[in-house]
């Protein structure tokens, strides 16, 4: 018979991972909308004004990306930059 712990007991990163979860449902639920393979990476930003919220994407950021098919996650506390492309020369 198995004995509850205390000290197994791990609220705190249940509960990151319960977030890092549903964003990663999120994404592949808008790339299945959108019809983009899952060869394809995307860049994922994660933008919250809550520290603690962008620290569990820092812990969590190699697992996150290879879950939710990222090339690239990006942590920001505002949306500045998002949609702004450079335009490259073309060859």
């Amino acid at each position: 018979m198995a004995l509850y712990r205390e000290e197994w007991n791990f609220a705190e990163e249940e509960q990151s991972t319960e977030i890092i979860k549903e964003a990663v449902r999120a994404i592949r639920n808008v790339r299945t909308s959108m019809n983009v393979p899952p060869s394809k990476k995307a860049s994922v930003y994660v933008v919250s004004e809550d520290e603690s919220l962008l620290s569990v994407f820092e812990r969590s950021r190699s697992f996150f990306a290879t879950l939710g098919y990222a090339g690239e996650v990006f942590l920001q506390k505002d949306r500045a930059q998002i949609g702004r492309m450079q335009c490259l020369p073309s060859a």
